[in-house]
């Protein structure tokens, strides 16, 4: 009778750690999921997906922090938030968390907040150059130009090839009437990348402030093509 019952409890636990494998296992393929809809820009489809994996399986914080991202791809910042927020009572240490939280925070309005998240996720991770990035645009918009400018320059070491960070360091330069480093951001952001619009329409301004007036309007040009409608509207009004 004993062995009987010892098997029949055997069977029961080999039962119950084969349906938590499933459980996981699903979980995981649902994540999966979510991830190629999320990268395709279907947001509300990966919502779907996250939300199916973290109800089998509550603690994964990676579903909870792309649902995180998802949401705010849907333009649901606050239940980015609460996401985010979730998946950090978690893991603590999670930083990319914090710097998606910034972000969605940023979105909301709570620059400060958002500067708190993302200087968070610098502590756990110095190397983490979108959290730089991140916070030398919230840093832009409280008006601490020099933070900001520092905070890129990291960016641009961590990532030399940067367009974006060498692009909005030299518009911070040019606030600060810096026009020779503004332009040699400029130019950096379109040797990295010469499809780069906003580069071309922002030297294209320089050249312009400068006098440089043919200069101006064959930067005017390429932005133009490449899909700007400012550098459209002063080419069709400026330039032959």
């Amino acid at each position: 009778m004993k062995t009987r019952t010892i098997l029949i409890k055997f069977i029961a636990a080999l039962c119950v750690i084969s349906a938590l494998s499933c459980t996981k296992k699903d979980a995981a393929s649902y994540y999966a999921s979510g991830m190629e809809k999320l990268k395709a820009g279907k947001h509300t489809e990966a919502i779907d997906d996250f939300t199916t994996a973290i109800n089998l399986d509550p603690k994964m914080v990676d579903a909870l922090n792309n649902r995180g991202n998802a949401k705010s791809g849907a333009g649901d910042f606050h239940g980015a938030v609460t996401d985010f927020t979730r998946a950090i009572a978690i893991n603590p240490e999670y930083y990319k968390a914090f710097n998606n939280r910034g972000a969605a925070r940023n979105e909301l309005g709570d620059v400060k907040g958002a500067i708190l998240d993302y200087t968070r996720a610098l502590e756990l991770n110095p190397k983490y150059a979108n959290a730089f990035y991140n916070r030398g645009l919230a840093r832009l918009k409280t008006g601490d130009t020099n933070g900001a400018i520092e905070d890129f320059s990291t960016t641009i070491r961590l990532n030399p090839g940067d367009a974006d960070a060498y692009n909005i360091r030299g518009l911070a330069f040019a606030k600060l009437k810096n026009y020779e480093a503004a332009m040699g951001d400029f130019n950096a952001a379109i040797q990295s990348n010469s499809g780069h619009g906003m580069a071309y329409y922002n030297r294209g301004s320089l050249h312009g402030k400068a006098g440089r007036a043919i200069e101006a309007c064959a930067d005017m040009k390429k932005a133009a093509t490449l899909g700007d409608r400012q550098a459209l509207e002063f080419f069709t009004s400026h330039c032959k």
